[in-house]
């Protein structure tokens, strides 16, 4: 599966969420100085897959909705 890295700049939790693929247990959550880096866990192998800038508090269960 090819996966693409992308950064949102103006996410707003609480107000924006985020469409995924699978379901929250197929993703890690990291924080850095720069925001929130978001993983997908391909078979066993956490590949970064976005960054969402100046966001500390995004819940995978309540700003996200899964498809797939």
């Amino acid at each position: 599966m090819a996966l693409f890295r992308d950064t949102v700049k103006d996410f707003e939790v609480n107000i924006d969420q985020l469409k995924l693929n699978g379901q929250s247990s197929d993703y890690v959550l990291s924080s850095n100085q720069k925001g929130l880096e978001i993983y997908f866990n391909n078979s066993g192998e956490n590949q970064l897959i976005g960054l969402l800038e100046g966001v500390n508090n995004f819940d995978l269960n309540t700003n996200a909705i899964y498809v797939g």
